[in-house]
């Protein structure tokens, strides 16, 4: 990696005390599908009164999209459903490589298999003598 290429920090901000589903399943999939391109990214779910120091990112639910006073505190901040996000997060992505700011992280060499043994298969899968 470059110099100047660090790890992209996005968070997911939500109201002290309440976390809709839906915004709870919207960081998953932005989490999932970050992690899938490969990208030096992390993504953080955090209440809006406790967000960390540094931040990239910051992503509110649409019902937060007048909490501007939050945006002071990430470099950008997004506002929308999961769709618009994610729409939007891939443009950012593809600006901040262009830009050199963020490269794909090294590949996990920790990955294996366990082989957990034989199992019958029950009376529909034997074999007629």
């Amino acid at each position: 990696m470059t110099a100047t290429a660090r790890q992209l920090t996005v968070v997911c901000g939500h109201p002290e005390g309440t976390l809709p589903t839906s915004w709870f399943r919207t960081y998953k999939q932005l989490k999932r599908r970050l992690k899938r391109t490969g990208l030096n990214a992390r993504v953080a779910l955090a209440p809006l009164t406790a967000l960390p120091a540094e931040i990239d990112i910051l992503m509110l639910p649409p019902s937060l999209a007048d909490a501007g006073h939050y945006a002071g505190r990430a470099g950008t901040c997004l506002s929308g459903t999961a769709d618009e996000l994610q729409r939007e997060l891939d443009a950012l992505v593809v600006r901040l490589q262009a830009e050199g700011r963020i490269e794909y992280a090294e590949a996990d060499a920790r990955a294996f298999a366990t082989h957990l043994g034989f199992r019958a298969l029950g009376d529909r899968a034997r074999l007629e003598e």
